[in-house]
């Protein structure tokens, strides 16, 4: 009875399954590695690009308001220098100066105020009589300041000039003799606190400083107009003084307030060696922030005017090319993998089939297999080399039949051809013909031995053969026996 089979306890797997899973997993990790490169590379595009852009809108809005602050400079300085032409040519009075003033500011309703001061008796000497005069105060000393309240010119006497820090405004002009900006600071005027900023041009004759003409720019304005800016769209300006008070933020209660923290230090030191400054590590709200300096006229003071936008929003862009690049590669993968499959089943996988069909026939001693169309590949070799090893049984079969054959026919002396055969094949021949041999020469030598018996030498014994051959022996020599036993009986009876 023929041995069975093995059936393998698994099902059987797919050459075809595995590599389309590989193959999407390779591919899908190689498009992984391209996202994420791409992703890390174009975000940092975005944040170059940003940071340009950033400092674009920061130069340009600061150019806007230091050209609108500069401006207010100008117009202060031509006051400053009539005044000195004026007052050298002698013919300038108080009732004029001051007329003069109130008309500067009905041209700039944009003002909150505009005034000048001067050094006692530096005007005309009559400072004794103008003590606690409308607009004077008890020094007597020229002043006139004219601000605007409830859409209309007033005069007011001017307060705190002469007290280190209230009076900035006038005391460094005088010390330093050059325009200056002032801290913002609030003033009262008609009974209301008003944030606000002035701009002091010194009036000098001959380098002697005589007084100054001061412009008081209202900050609420400044401050609608930079809230209502949107940088890149969600961002917002910050406006920070040189002493750090804030002017502008997105926090409407930190107007008017002062930042001592290490970042402002850092910002406000930059702009006041007049260099940009980028802090591009996300902050607690999630935003990176660009300052530029902002100077106003010829003033050595340097306002930092920031753009502040949400890091989100400078990578929006890379996270939609990054979801396009997975999408994109996820859908390639998934194609790439179908059609590689497809050539699989195709171009391998059917032919080793078909290789597989005929290796399992082969196994079985089928031997008539059809085989499959030629094929110039490495599964065709496959083919060709399987075909050959069949031809070389079928060789060997042919030649065992024909040896059976003849020896039927008598020709016992008859072998195959151990030279036709290559390799083990070659060897499984000769073996064959080496066992043929083996029990022929078996044969003979009991014929050889039978034939003495037949003529009556019993002299000879048969060869000891091993195993089952043993049973040819002892049955020679049983009958050696035998006939030595008739042989003794027939000279017992002749005697």
């Amino acid at each position: 009875m023929p041995a069975s089979r093995p059936i393998s306890s698994q099902r059987p797997g797919s050459i075809a399954n595995r590599l389309m899973l590989g193959t999407a997993l390779i591919a899908m990790l190689c498009f992984g590695v391209t996202a994420a490169i791409s992703y890390r590379e174009a975000s940092q595009a975005l944040i170059d690009s940003s940071r340009q852009t950033m400092q674009s809108e920061a130069n340009a809005e600061s150019r806007r308001v230091g050209a609108d602050l500069a401006n207010a400079f100008s117009i202060s300085q031509a006051l400053a220098d009539s005044l000195v032409v004026q007052h050298a040519a002698g013919g300038l009075t108080r009732a004029t100066a001051s007329h003069v003033v109130e008309q500067q500011l009905r041209s700039h309703p944009e003002w909150v105020g505009l005034g000048t001061l001067w050094e006692p008796q530096a005007f005309d000497g009559k400072d004794s009589e103008f003590v606690d005069a409308e607009a004077h105060d008890a020094t007597g000393r020229f002043m006139s300041y004219w601000s605007w309240q409830d859409g209309t010119p007033k005069q007011d006497p001017l307060k705190g000039y002469d007290v280190p820090g209230d009076g900035d405004w006038y005391l460094r002009p005088r010390a330093l003799k050059r325009q200056t900006v002032a801290e913002p600071y609030r003033y009262e005027i008609a009974g209301k606190p008003v944030l606000m900023t002035t701009l002091s041009t010194p009036v000098l004759d001959k380098g002697t400083f005589l007084g100054a003409v001061t412009v008081d720019f209202g900050l609420a304005a400044l401050q609608e107009r930079l809230a209502a800016l949107r940088p890149m769209g969600e961002g917002h300006v910050e406006l920070i003084s040189p002493g750090g008070i804030v002017l502008a933020a997105q926090d409407a209660k930190e107007i008017g307030k002062r930042r001592d923290d290490a970042a402002t230090r850092r910002i406000l030191a930059a702009v006041g060696a007049d260099k940009p400054y980028e802090d591009f590590s996300v902050d607690a709200a999630g935003n990176v922030k660009a300052y530029v300096p902002l100077r106003i006229g010829t003033s050595q003071e340097r306002f930092a005017l920031g753009v502040v936008v949400p890091h989100d929003l400078i990578t929006a862009q890379a996270r939609a090319l990054l979801w396009i690049i997975l999408a994109v590669g996820l859908g390639a993968a998934l194609v790439l993998s179908a059609s590689v499959y497809v050539l699989l089943r195709r171009q391998a996988i059917r032919p080793l089939a078909e290789a597989v069909r005929l290796s399992a026939d082969v196994a079985e001693g089928r031997l008539d297999t059809a085989l499959p169309p030629p094929r110039n590949d490495e599964v065709g070799r496959l083919l060709e080399s399987m075909q050959r090893m069949r031809s070389q049984v079928r060789a060997v079969m042919a030649a065992q039949g024909e040896m059976a054959q003849r020896h039927e026919a008598g020709e016992l002396s008859y072998r195959m051809d151990v030279q036709s055969f290559p390799g083990e094949y070659g060897q499984m021949v000769g073996d064959t013909n080496q066992l043929v041999g083996a029990n022929i020469a078996v044969t003979r030598r009991l014929v050889e031995v039978m034939q003495r018996y037949a003529v009556g030498d019993l002299s000879q014994d048969m060869d000891r053969l091993p195993g089952e051959q043993a049973r040819f022996t002892e049955a020679m020599d049983t009958t050696k026996a035998n006939l030595r036993a008739i042989n003794t009986q027939i000279r017992d009876l002749a005697g």
